[in-house]
């Protein structure tokens, strides 16, 4: 059996789709990610990696990596294009191991929200 994850790591999401949505043609597909507001104005590199199992080697197939400027105390709202790996796990469902989506300022701290973290609300 193939793993992806290692004691937890990496943090992914993965996404299913119906047979009904995998028989239509994809026209855009966008993936929202909401950052954290940061502790001061920094830069920040987005990146979202397709996952693969452990038994692969690299287990991480970069899909796009953004460079975003953010000011402190802002949360902010990112939009990535991912119509590609989409399209590619819609005729290809077996390769779709989940995503993992990181978004590290200049301290290293993860900015990216993929589930609330303990004492926050969640996006509501």
């Amino acid at each position: 059996e193939s793993i992806v994850q290692v004691d937890g790591e990496p943090k992914c999401c993965f996404f299913s789709f119906n047979q009904k949505f995998q028989a239509n043609r994809i026209l855009r597909a966008q993936l929202w990610v909401y950052l954290r507001p940061a502790a001061e104005a920094t830069t920040v590199f987005l990146q979202i990696s397709r996952l693969m199992p452990v038994t692969d080697g690299n287990r991480h197939i970069r899909i796009r990596s953004l460079k975003i400027d953010v000011n402190a105390g802002v949360g902010s709202w990112q939009s990535i294009d991912v119509k590609q790996v989409l399209s590619v796990w819609l005729r290809q469902p077996e390769t779709n191991w989940g995503i993992e989506i990181n978004a590290f300022d200049s301290s290293g701290n993860d900015l990216a929200v993929t589930s609330a973290e303990p004492g926050e609300d969640g996006l509501v």
